[in-house]
């Protein structure tokens, strides 16, 4: 029975949609009764043979064929407008690609209410096809809909992925001879390669209700690397562009608009949200022409095809990170134990975000069996793209349209740690435990357990290390976490402040046999930015990070760029006595980096590479005499200008923060007139941190720095917010007198270390790395 609030929808759609007449059945015709134009079904099909068959006059263009009604944020749901012009392009383009002619069944399965039902009516009647509809039973039992499929010789088959799988969960294994059409999710690589193996075409159909079902089109194959939505149909234009509307660059990622003779004419009896989602097509030379906002991110492949990225108002993204779900889904489904998977991304109490994996299992799992599970996946994926919470379900709930049911799910258990809980001891690991939960947000945290794998990242390190140091008295540098992740082993080192010989040199990566990399701090002193990054190099790659001096208790923070190279050098010298060295910096770690490869070569020691992450060297105007200072800054403010237009036009919303901070430390006096790029924030970072980062400056700005017989490798950022006078090799040319090789990183000053920029930057480097060990 239709319940009260579906009567009062239903009761809406007829009023908003200004319906003549309702098509209804006998069972229903007297809850309707004050709607005097009815259409009883039943009476209607028993009288089939007495209506005209006369071709109807219709004004393609000026008259819808259907209204869709969409689930709408103010509870009540959209009506979309599809006229008989939109609609027909549809079904022409398909007529040719993927294909129908006189010969063919297709299966009609679809619940009215999905818009793709539309095509599986019209698209077989206008072609001369046959249409075969099944009833609900059938379509909601895999094992029946499959002999069905086999048993009326059906050529042409639309579902959506859940369908799918459910033929292939009720053991479809047998090849039959159909065209499968895959539509209203995202279709998955491990279904993609199975319905292959059992059909004889596979085709992935993507378009949003607004722009008439179906607007982009791929063929699938077994030599897909990745699952595209692949080209537009006939008429149909595609665009990908960033806040600001603009196109973006050949391979970036960009919102997902749609053109063309698809696009509705916007939504009934809305006109602030038809403004707002369908806008004007300033790419093209006719007036009044629509493009159509999805709300997906895409990029446009070398191929030429488009590969959908998921929605961007629901976008999983982590720390900045965009993380590819159906990747970690797909993983998990090959795990021999689970059946089905499903990945969101969750807040917790804490307000930390964090994976959470939805799992079914084919038979009973043990805490054993999903640890052996998240070992698996860490063999294959990134740690940024390993759940930290998993939780057994008995089935992945969906809607009656096929999509899965988010809201359905159970909220998540997220005291189900991988590790096996080992409760604290010690006062020191029971004060430790309590600072981990109240910052990460997991209740039951143990002493083996591994602060990045419940979510920890370098924010929440900077903030749990200064509350362990008001607790202790004691200094605790960020790289501690590198090597000591545990609660266990942090306290460890607390009480044992003799862990290591070394005052700055951090064995971030110490395994292997290929020259090491030296990787110098940055301005934020902080090397846990790196990481991501240095678990993208090879296995056999060897990586040492240099921290700021000052941050224990046994030395002092210097402020003389000479005194600082020379100390670790010292360090690194002591480390590897014969060399060769490769050294790398980051910003502000560019600067000292160059010093530290000036003294080495005075020493007679051999430097193989010299590389600078987005380091900058602007004029040194602090050295200028006054008239000399003013002169050059009037100078540079004429270019400057003609970036920051075309910068703030390009990414407004970026630029915008960007300045906001900029000027606000500007303010404070903490950089003076010098922009070290901020690749951490030091107004975040605990006091005694920030006064090293003082002595840092102060002791750039004493620096003459000389020309060196040295070839810099510089991996540039490709975005930008603030303005270089030297955009090509920032600064670099007059002194690095063997030249400048530049390597392009994709993202900005900071977010070239995320993923999956990280991959990138990893890829390059390491090249460069095994040219120096050959």
């Amino acid at each position: 029975m239709t319940r009260p609030c579906q009567l009062n929808v239903l009761i809406f759609l007829i009023k908003d949609s200004s319906a003549k007449v309702l098509l209804t059945s006998k069972n229903y015709q007297e809850r309707y009764k004050k709607y005097s134009d009815k259409l009883i079904f039943d009476e209607i099909w028993s009288n089939r043979g007495n209506y005209p068959a006369d071709s109807l006059d219709i004004d393609f263009h000026n008259n819808l064929t259907y209204i869709l009604y969409t689930s709408g944020s103010t509870g009540f749901p959209k009506g979309v407008g599809i006229g008989h012009h939109n609609f027909l392009n549809l079904l022409l383009s398909i007529q040719k690609a993927p294909g129908i002619n006189a010969d063919d069944i297709m299966l009609g399965i679809t619940t009215l209410s999905f818009d793709i039902s539309e095509l599986e009516l019209f698209l077989p009647l206008i072609s001369g096809a046959q249409l075969i509809i099944v009833d609900t039973d059938i379509a909601k039992d895999g094992r029946a809909l499959a002999e069905f499929i086999e048993t009326e010789k059906i050529s042409i088959v639309q579902a959506t992925p859940f369908t799918w799988k459910m033929m292939l969960e009720y053991g479809w294994d047998k090849h039959l001879p159909i065209k499968a059409f895959c539509g209203g999710e995202a279709m998955p690589m491990d279904l993609a390669h199975k319905l292959l193996d059992r059909c004889d075409e596979v085709w992935n159909m993507y378009g949003p209700t607004e722009t008439t079902i179906y607007s982009i089109i791929k063929k699938v194959t077994k030599d897909d690397n990745v699952i595209t939505i692949g080209r537009p149909i006939d008429n149909t234009r595609i665009y990908l562009l960033d806040d600001s509307l603009n196109e973006v660059a050949a391979g970036a990622e960009g919102e997902i608009y749609i053109g063309g003779a698809g696009v509705a004419a916007g939504y009934i009896n809305r006109p602030d949200l038809t403004t707002e989602k369908f806008i004007d097509d300033k790419f093209s030379n006719v007036k009044g022409q629509k493009i159509y906002r999805t709300g997906d991110l895409g990029r446009v492949l070398e191929n030429g095809e488009i590969q959908c990225l998921g929605r961007i108002d629901h976008q999983v993204k982590i720390r900045g990170v965009r993380i590819e779900t159906e990747e970690i889904e797909y993983q998990l489904k090959r795990q021999k134990k689970i059946r089905d998977a499903y990945v969101i991304l969750y807040e917790d109490p804490a307000e930390n975000q964090r994976l959470v994996a939805y799992i079914t299992p084919k038979t009973v799992l043990t805490n054993g069996d999903i640890k052996h599970c998240k070992n698996e996946l860490k063999n294959i994926l990134p740690d940024y793209m390993v759940p930290g919470v998993y939780m057994v379900i008995p089935f992945i709930p969906v809607m009656p349209n096929g999509k899965i049911d988010r809201k359905a799910l159970p909220n998540p258990e997220l005291g189900n740690n991988v590790a096996e809980y080992v409760a604290p001891v010690t006062e020191l690991e029971k004060s430790i435990t309590e600072i981990w939960i109240n910052n990460i947000g997991v209740k039951n945290i143990g002493t083996n357990d591994n602060f990045f794998n419940l979510g920890g990242n370098s924010l929440l390190a900077a903030k749990t290390m200064t509350q362990i140091e008001k607790l202790t008295g004691k200094r605790l540098s960020l790289a501690n976490l590198f090597k000591y992740p545990t609660i266990r082993q942090l306290a460890s080192i607390i009480n044992d402040p003799s862990h290591s010989p070394y005052k700055a040199l951090i064995d971030i990566k110490p395994a292997g046999s290929k020259i090491p990399l030296y990787i110098v701090h940055g301005i934020g002193l902080n090397l846990l930015n790196f990481r991501n990054m240095v678990f993208n190099l090879d296995n056999d790659q060897p990586v040492y990070g240099i921290q700021s001096l000052g941050l224990n208790n046994k030395t002092e923070a210097l402020d003389d760029m000479e005194e600082i190279a020379a100390a670790y050098n010292s360090e690194i010298t002591a480390h590897n006595p014969t060399g060769p060295y490769a050294i790398a910096g980051y910003s502000f770690g560019g600067y000292i980096a160059y010093e530290m490869a000036r003294q080495l070569q005075d020493q007679g020691r051999e430097v193989k590479l010299l590389a600078m992450f987005d380091t900058n060297l602007q004029y040194p105007t602090h050295q200028y005499s006054f008239w000399k200072k003013v002169y050059t800054k009037t100078l540079r403010q004429f270019p400057k200008a003609a970036f920051r237009i075309k910068s703030i036009s390009k990414y407004p919303k970026d630029n915008i923060a960007y300045l906001t901070t900029y000027y606000e430390r500007k303010f404070k006096g903490l950089y003076k007139n010098v922009d070290f790029q901020t690749e951490q924030d030091p107004e975040n970072l605990p006091d005694f941190m920030q006064q090293i980062a003082k002595k840092l400056i102060k002791a750039f700005y004493k620096y003459r720095i000389r020309p060196l017989d040295i070839k810099i490798d510089l991996f540039r950022a490709n975005k930008r917010f603030y303005f270089v006078d030297d955009p090509d090799f920032l600064g670099w040319t007059n002194y690095a007198l063997k030249g400048v090789n530049v390597h392009i990183v994709p993202g900005d000053h900071k977010e070239m270390f995320y993923p999956p920029n990280d991959a990138i930057l990893a890829a390059s480097l390491q090249k460069r790395l095994d040219e120096i060990n050959n």
